[in-house]
């Protein structure tokens, strides 16, 4: 009897406890329903924190195995990643669609621009040549013309040195023409080769041949070698001392 009775007190504890959690479960299912923004482990969280609050000791939370993703969302995070991954983006037209040509053509048109854009670099830079060659053979024309124009200058000064000499030449043939041999041929003696050969060469023959005479043999020997190389030799080498038709004695 008594154990019969322990058995019974037993059973309507397990009993009575069961019932008590059915309880709970159905009123957290009840606030959860009126709260659908509150789940039901924050209220039992907050039901701790006022206990704890009562006793005056406040205790570091702990951490709760619901709140933190387990393992198994992992799989399911990178399931929905590779799904997401392989969905199509939708993309735009691309721009051959948008120009209403194909890639080829683009391709071509593209190139095309390419070697435009080049060929007008060319253009500038053999132009950017062309206009400092031009400089460069302005400056040249110009120097040219300078020395030309110098040139002319020193031919014209020369000329009138020339004429200047001519006329100093002349006025010496007309003096020795009138002169007689031997002060002339003392002259002759010691004038420079040039200006001895251009005045006898233009004195007339015989007063050449007569001032020649006159002059020292080595000396008149010179003067008919120079007047000779001049292709302006005087048939008077017969009137000379040391000279004969037929060569020198």
């Amino acid at each position: 009897m008594a154990r019969s009775t322990r058995i019974l007190v037993i059973v309507s504890i397990i009993a009575f406890g069961l019932f008590g959690l059915k309880s709970l479960a159905i009123t957290s299912d009840v606030l959860s329903f009126l709260d659908p923004a509150t789940p039901a482990w924050a209220l039992s969280g907050g039901k701790k924190k006022e206990k704890k609050k009562k006793g005056g000791h406040e205790k570091p939370a702990k951490h709760d195995k619901a709140s933190t993703p387990t393992a198994a969302s992992a799989p399911e995070s990178a399931k929905e990643y590779k799904e997401a991954a392989a969905t199509p983006v939708c993309e735009g037209p691309s721009l051959a669609e948008q120009a209403g040509l194909s890639e080829q053509e683009l391709n071509v048109y593209l190139t095309l621009g390419q070697r435009n854009r080049l060929l007008n670099k060319r253009e500038r830079q053999i132009a950017t040549r062309e206009g400092l060659l031009k400089v460069t053979q302005q400056q040249i024309d110009e120097r040219i013309a300078k020395l030309v124009s110098l040139k002319t200058d020193i031919n014209g000064l020369l000329g009138t040195l020339d004429e200047k000499e001519e006329m100093q030449i002349q006025t010496l043939i007309k003096l020795y023409d009138t002169m007689k041999p031997k002060p002339a041929a003392k002259i002759f003696t010691g004038l420079d080769k040039s200006v001895l050969l251009r005045v006898a060469s233009r004195i007339k023959s015989d007063n050449l041949a007569k001032i020649m005479a006159a002059m020292p043999s080595n000396k008149a020997a010179e003067l008919t070698v120079a007047l000779a190389a001049s292709n302006r030799l005087p048939e008077m080498t017969k009137d000379l001392p040391g000279f004969s038709s037929g060569g020198q004695k």
